[in-house]
C-alpha cells in the first residue's frame, strides 16, 4: 500500500486538491454563501466554537475544513480514480458515485443527529458533492496520465 506515495502522486494529490478547493470556496463563498448563511444559521455559528483544549486546532473551522478536503481528496485518488480504470466517462461517474457517498453519509448523519439541521441542506449539497466529486476526479485522472502514474489503472508507468 505504501508504495503508492511517490512524487507522482504527490503531484496527482496537489492538482486535484487545487482544484476540490477553488470549486468548494467559489461555491460556499460565492456562488451560494447567502443561500447557506440563511439556511444554516440556526444550525452552526463558527463565532461560538470554543473548545478548552490542548488541541488549538480544533478552535479554527477553516482549518478542520481545509483538513477534512484533505481526506476527502485522498479519498478520491485511492477509490474513485482507480475505478475509473483510466476511462474520463468512468472518472466522471465513480467520482460522482464517490461524492454520493461521502455526502450522503455527512448529510443523513447530520439530519439525524444535529437538531435544526436543515433538509434543504441534503437536496442542495448532494448533487454539489457529486458535481464537485466527479470534476476533481477527471483532474486526478488527467494529472495523473500527465505525470506517468497510471500503474493504478493496471498499465505500465512511462
Amino acid at each position: 500500500m505504501f508504495h503508492r506515495y511517490s512524487w507522482r502522486m504527490v503531484q496527482v494529490f496537489v492538482a486535484s486538491y487545487i482544484t476540490y478547493v477553488l470549486l468548494n470556496v467559489a461555491w460556499f463563498s460565492f456562488i451560494m454563501r447567502d443561500f447557506y448563511l440563511e439556511k444554516f444559521a440556526g444550525v452552526v455559528n463558527p463565532a461560538d466554537i470554543t473548545l478548552d483544549t490542548y488541541f488549538n486546532i480544533f478552535s479554527n473551522p477553516r482549518l478542520l475544513i481545509l483538513l477534512a478536503w484533505v481526506l476527502v481528496v485522498q479519498g478520491m485518488i485511492w477509490y474513485a480514480l482507480p475505478y475509473s480504470k483510466g476511462s474520463y466517462q468512468g472518472a466522471l461517474i465513480s467520482g460522482a458515485v464517490y461524492g454520493l457517498i461521502v455526502s450522503g453519509s455527512h448529510q443523513i448523519l447530520s439530519f439525524a443527529l444535529i437538531a435544526n439541521w436543515p433538509i434543504i441542506g441534503l437536496y442542495i449539497g448532494l448533487p454539489w458533492m457529486m458535481f464537485a466529486c466527479a470534476a476533481t476526479t477527471v483532474v486526478a485522472l488527467y494529472a495523473a496520465e500527465k505525470v506517468g502514474y497510471s500503474y493504478m489503472f493496471g498499465r505500465e508507468e512511462k
